[in-house]
């Protein structure tokens, strides 16, 4: 997870700028955003990774503090190196 600091207005465009400012991209189509009380997630689900930026609204401002990346795509392992010829047998 990165830390990020950003400070907004809450305007109706904030959407579009926090996702440019953080990711450099804008999807509105696979943009989503939840509000639980004050903290606000923005969601951008893509085919091989989602992108989560998290926030809070305090006094109509928009406070912006993390940004997580979460890959959907399977790490490449070459399992023989990792596995076999670097592990302990333990039987």
């Amino acid at each position: 997870m990165e830390m990020i600091k950003i400070i907004m207005d809450n305007d109706p465009d904030y959407l579009r700028e926090i996702c440019l400012e953080v990711t450099g991209e804008f999807s509105p189509s696979r943009t989503s955003v939840s509000k639980i009380d004050n903290d606000i997630v923005i969601t951008v689900d893509r085919e091989s990774y989602i992108d989560k930026i998290y926030g809070r609204e305090i006094q109509d401002k928009l406070y912006f503090a993390r940004h997580e990346f979460i890959s959907k795509v399977p790490p490449e392992i070459d399992y023989y190196e990792e596995f076999f010829s670097n592990g302990s047998i333990l039987f």
